[in-house]
């Protein structure tokens, strides 16, 4: 559950910032650091 949960918050969030890929790219760093 919190694992399906976290994934629709990432896809929610990288959804949000599409219109920049700045912090696109920013965004999928912090989350393949994780």
């Amino acid at each position: 559950m919190a694992l399906v949960a976290d994934t629709s918050l990432c896809m929610s969030f990288t959804y949000y910032v599409a219109t920049d890929q700045g912090l696109i790219r920013e965004n999928f760093n912090r989350y393949s650091a994780l």
